[in-house]
């Protein structure tokens, strides 16, 4: 319930701060240090919200500016530690690399899509280099139409943790969409997402059921 309304209190404040939001969203994408991106609370209308969640995890007053750090990252997708839970991390922490991409394929195909091509496995990048490789990689997972209709590729560094398996599935969610709109009925100018927001809905939807004690049970 609390992190209900401290996310609830976010959306409403939203409209009134259209001002600085390119601004904290540039700062969010080009910072060198997360902890330097900072919301003005008294503005985002939290106050209240954070000195509710305050006692619970920071244990400190609710300060006039809301440290990036306190919203999992910097896109303020996960809330963690507002509430007491059981470790995820447990669940993966004695698998393989490939054992965490390999239930995101299973969660679409389970209700009847296709397996991804072949292609997807033998041209993706999806697991951390070893240590002292000579390449380097982004480590920010990203998904990629490469031709705007086969080739389907991602790039993550994955390696046996919870965080990795959400978002597995969120970038499979992306790779399944532009699948979805890669036939000969669409030309290739309108392959792509009415909007990118879209494409983030689609990914966010299949990670966040991912964590869900049903589906991890399954």
């Amino acid at each position: 319930m609390k992190r209900l309304l401290l996310l609830l209190a976010i959306s409403l404040a939203l409209p009134a701060i259209a001002e600085d939001w390119p601004q904290f969203m540039f700062n969010a994408a080009h910072s060198g240090n997360a902890a330097e991106i900072d919301l003005d609370v008294e503005k985002l209308g939290l106050q209240g919200a954070v000195a509710m969640t305050d006692g619970i995890y920071y244990n400190q007053p609710a300060p006039k500016l809301l440290p990036a750090h306190w919203i999992g990252n910097r896109w303020g997708q996960d809330w963690p530690g507002l509430a007491e839970a059981a470790d995820p991390d447990d669940l993966s922490r004695s698998q393989t690399p490939d054992w965490i991409v390999t239930p995101s394929e299973k969660c679409y195909t389970a209700p009847g899509i296709p397996p991804l091509p072949k292609s997807f496995w033998e041209k993706s990048a999806l697991y951390q280099l070893p240590p002292g490789s000579k390449r380097k990689k982004n480590t920010h997972a990203s998904a990629w139409h490469i031709d705007m209709d086969k080739d389907v590729r991602s790039l993550m560094s994955v390696i046996p943790n919870f965080s990795w398996f959400k978002t597995s599935h969120h970038e499979l969610g992306h790779v399944y969409y532009y699948i979805a709109y890669s036939n000969p009925k669409v030309p290739i100018v309108l392959r792509e997402g009415a909007n990118r927001a879209f494409h983030e809905a689609i990914g966010d939807l299949i990670a966040i059921a991912a964590g869900q004690q049903a589906y991890l049970k399954g």
